[in-house]
């Protein structure tokens, strides 16, 4: 669903700004 779709890519881009940020 793109829904779905969505919160995948949110959570990915949240995961990489953390792990950008964290470095």
């Amino acid at each position: 669903m793109v829904v779905g779709l969505m919160a995948h890519i949110l959570e990915r881009i949240d995961f990489l700004a953390t792990f950008v940020d964290g470095n």
